[in-house]
């Protein structure tokens, strides 16, 4: 039977990364070290931002999901955020507008923890992200706009299927998405998650495999949901869902690669900043 072997491992490291969120010291040194993220993704300053800012207040609005798009595949930074406002309607001229006035002042304009490819494209980032990425995205709202008969992963496939959209980006969307009135009671709401390189990484660590070894996206899902089971176990008040346990795996494969002398994390720690 295969069996999570490492799951105190992951379930300590949990621990200790909370451990710092909660502003308690850091009694790990490589935590006390290098920047790792949250375990839970609606823990992070951006998404609690979102959360209060876009998401709630435009709950019932059935482009919600775009406006979330504009933010995690295009902006992901507060300050631009919050001068742009709520893309909805959306205004292409605007967004435009924003980001030539933020980049005149000398302002940072894009997070860069989601970084979108812009392929054989010459000009300005912020011209792909209107013209070929959210316009296109936009005019084609009502094939791709989620509904309560949608699973996380029916939503995802449309949304993945857009030119522009990774996996990643995709399945940020859908993270955000899935507090939202219209996908909170999918049916694979606990236990859908789209994998990603250090997420197979870790995954394959906490089951010893070799840690390049690849994975068909159903075989991980299910050894994912396996794990899912053994950590939530000790966090009955609190349990985890198959999205943030996905992260988990990925920061679990960075402090690996730290703890054994493989790789360092790229950003170092601040201490009591979430």
């Amino acid at each position: 039977m295969v069996r999570a072997v490492r799951t105190f491992d992951v379930v300590g490291f949990i621990y200790r990364r909370e451990r710092a969120r909660l502003k308690l010291e850091a009694t790990d040194p490589i935590i006390a070290t290098y920047r790792f993220c949250n375990m839970r993704r609606e823990d992070d300053r951006v998404s609690i931002w979102i959360a209060n800012n876009w998401r709630t207040p435009n709950d019932n609005h059935p482009d919600l999901w775009f406006a979330m798009c504009v933010a995690r595949m295009a902006l992901n930074e507060i300050e631009t955020m919050s001068e742009l406002g709520v893309p909805l309607p959306w205004n292409a001229e605007r967004f435009v507008q924003v980001i030539q006035s933020r980049q005149e002042r000398g302002l940072r304009v894009y997070n860069p923890a989601y970084m979108i490819a812009t392929p054989n494209w010459k000009g300005p980032k912020y011209l792909f992200l209107a013209s070929m990425l959210l316009q296109p995205l936009w005019e084609n709202r009502a094939a791709i706009r989620p509904t309560t008969m949608d699973t996380l992963a029916s939503f995802f496939k449309r949304l993945h299927a857009c030119y522009g959209v990774g996996t990643f980006t995709a399945a940020q969307v859908v993270a955000d998405m899935k507090y939202a009135s219209v996908l909170r009671g999918a049916s694979d709401w606990w236990t859908w998650a789209a994998p990603g390189p250090g997420s197979r990484r870790g995954l394959n660590r906490v089951f010893n495999y070799p840690v390049d070894q690849s994975w068909r996206d159903e075989t991980f899902l299910e050894h994912l949901t396996k794990l899912l089971f053994e950590v939530n176990k000790w966090f009955p008040n609190s349990p985890f869902h198959a999205q943030d346990l996905q992260n988990v795996m990925c920061e679990f494969d960075k402090y690996e690669r730290a703890r054994t002398g493989e790789g360092k994390p790229k950003q170092k720690y601040v201490p009591f900043n979430g």
